[in-house]
């Protein structure tokens, strides 16, 4: 139940934050996205088949892959050269 009370009122939420307390900036709403989602992931995945698991798993492998060899990770070695 918790749950579907953060996914209904997070928007509310950020928007109170963003309004009183500090700029709410995408990384901030992507970061309560992301906890929303994977607080829902407990109740998903009895539900979904392994294949549709697997291909998650692997499309998110890849995804964090390319973000390794993107250029950003080079820019942080050759910088402690």
């Amino acid at each position: 139940m918790a749950i579907v009370i953060g996914a209904v009122c997070y928007q509310v939420v950020l928007c109170l934050v963003n309004t009183h307390v500090f700029p709410a900036s995408r990384p901030l709403v992507g970061l309560a996205e992301a906890m929303l989602m994977l607080a829902c992931l407990p109740l998903l995945l009895p539900r979904l088949l392994p294949g549709v698991v697997i291909l998650a798993c692997l499309t998110g492998a890849m995804l964090c892959l390319l973000a390794l060899f993107r250029g950003g990770w080079t820019s942080r070695v050759s910088g402690m050269c």
